[in-house]
Order: structure tokens, then C-alpha cells, then sequence
């Protein structure tokens, strides 16, 4: 009797050893199945885990919901220090953009930026005025709640209005032959109001030359790594651009200074003194001469 194996292809495979021992001095060989059978464990199939179980394709998050937002704040701290200290740092051969933002962008690091220059500059703006507020003893010095409103209107219109403006203006120009996203346009803006936080507490000093100097110093730092940033997407328009994009931010540090920081001129040495008690009569002082 002769006997026919009836045996399934896929049984047959996976029964088969893949390589062969051959006596010394053969080469060994490994056998390859012609075709894969649909549905097998030898086909490609769908992507699997770790335990080696098919997973499901990711399914997009809805923009209200808050899944949505966790991965434009997935940053650590090490990150976020390290894009802070080189927003202070200007470079030629280091571009803000392309080596630390344009990879992760995030917006924790803006946002929490923006927020601690808005009460910094209030309080601190505040104490200077109350180091420059008159030594006299009538005058009576108010907290100013108005100033925290102001920074936060000027600081967020800078940092998140500009961005939108000039990423709508990249866009829809056949000039620029580079788009950036708009979300790494808000995040070189963010990082890039790091230097006003430590500026804030130094503006305090009552001596306006002190002041200007830190201004312009800061505004010119980070204001070049800002530019720096920008510049492929400007290469064939020239500089012009740049140019505004550096005056602005130069003008919204003078902001800060002039509204909540200057030095008013009547400041001065003698303004600390308390004024002297004005002078009594000796008819004031002595007693009434009494009649006869």
C-alpha cells in the first residue's frame, strides 16, 4: 500500500525545519517557502508589540479634546532649560530653530514664559515705583493692579499675535521658499521673551542709563537669535524683513521699560530726603504776655 500525504501547505511549512545540517565541508542551506500563505503567523501582516499581539491603528484625536494638546507639551525639563539658555545666546553657527525647536516644538515652555514675564514685570514694576515714589510722609503709595493687565496685553499680543501674522504672511508670499509651521513660529517666540525675566528684576535699579543699557542689551540678544532663526525663510528677499522683525522686538522691550520702569525726572537724591518741618514764629512758641 502506498500512502499520499494530504497534509495542509501551512502545516506542512511550519513542520519544516528551515535549515539542514550537512556533513563537514558542505555548505549549509536555509529553505525559503515560494509564497506566503494569507492569514499565516509567516506573512508580513499587520505591525505587532512587544508580546507579539497585532495592535490597533491609532485613531486621530478631536481638537476639543484634550488628548489633543499632550503632545505639544510632552517636554522635559531638561529641554526646556536648555531652549531657554540658547535663546539667550546668539550664534553663528547655531540655529535656534532648526536644532532644538523645529524637531519637538511645544508650547508649555511659551506659555509658562509668557505668564511669568506678565507677573514679573508687575510686581517688579511696581516695587520700582515705590523705590521712585517721593520720601514724604503725607504721600501715600498705592499698589498698581492696572500694571499686571497692561504687561499681559502686550506680552501675549507680541508673542502669539506677531507669529500668526507672519506665518499668514509666509504662506500666501511666493518670495519665501520656506514655510514654517505656524506652531514653531509661537514656540521661537516664546523662548525668546526668556531674557526679559531676569531683565525685570534688574529694571528695578533707580538709574535711567542702567536701565537703557540693559535694554538694549537684552533686546539685541535675544532679538539675534530670533533673526538667525528666521533668516532661510528670508534668503531671497533680503534683510528687509529681518530688519523690522529686530526693531520690533527692540521696540517691545522699550515698552516694558518706558511703561513700567522709567525713571521720571523729577527722581533724584533730593527726592529720598523727607522735607524739613517749616519753621515756627517765637510768637507761636511763647506764651501770651498776660494784662494787668
Amino acid at each position: 500500500m502506498d500512502f499520499v500525504d494530504f497534509s495542509s501547505p501551512e502545516r506542512k511549512y511550519q513542520n519544516a525545519p528551515s535549515s539542514y545540517d550537512l556533513p563537514d565541508g558542505a555548505a549549509s542551506y536555509t529553505i525559503t517557502p515560494e509564497y506566503e500563505i494569507p492569514g499565516s503567523s509567516m506573512g508580513a501582516g499587520s505591525p505587532k508589540n512587544s508580546d507579539n499581539q497585532p495592535t490597533e491603528p491609532e485613531t486621530p484625536k478631536s481638537i476639543w479634546s484634550i488628548e489633543f494638546y499632550q503632545k505639544y507639551f510632552d517636554v522635559n525639563t531638561d529641554e526646556v532649560l536648555s531652549r531657554i539658555m540658547w535663546s539667550m545666546l546668539p550664534s553663528p553657527n547655531v540655529n535656534f530653530l532648526q536644532h532644538f525647536i523645529q524637531n519637538k516644538p511645544d508650547l508649555y515652555g511659551p506659555f509658562w514664559i509668557c505668564t511669568t514675564l506678565v507677573f514679573a514685570i508687575g510686581i517688579s514694576g511696581n516695587i520700582a515705583n515705590y523705590f521712585q515714589s517721593p520720601a514724604d510722609r503725607n504721600y501715600e503709595w498705592t499698589y498698581n493692579f492696572h500694571a499686571v493687565s497692561l504687561a499681559g496685553f502686550l506680552i501675549f499680543l507680541y508673542a502669539w499675535m506677531v507669529p500668526v501674522v507672519l506665518w499668514g504672511a509666509l504662506q500666501w508670499s511666493s518670495v519665501s521658499e520656506v514655510k514654517f509651521k505656524l506652531l514653531e513660529l509661537i514656540c521661537v517666540y516664546g523662548y525668546a521673551m526668556a531674557i526679559y525675566i531676569p531683565l525685570s528684576v534688574l529694571w528695578i535699579i533707580p538709574v535711567g542709563w542702567v536701565q537703557w543699557v540693559l535694554t538694549f542689551v537684552g533686546a539685541c540678544l535675544s532679538g539675534l537669535v530670533l533673526c538667525m532663526a528666521l533668516r532661510p525663510a528670508f534668503t531671497n528677499s533680503g534683510y528687509t524683513v529681518l530688519i523690522l522683525l529686530f526693531v520690533l522686538h527692540l521696540v517691545i522691550a522699550t515698552c516694558f521699560m518706558r511703561f513700567f520702569f522709567h525713571v521720571s525726572k523729577n527722581f533724584g537724591p533730593n527726592s529720598l530726603i523727607p522735607p524739613a518741618a517749616p519753621a515756627m514764629s517765637m510768637g507761636a512758641i511763647l506764651p501770651p504776655t498776660p494784662r494787668l
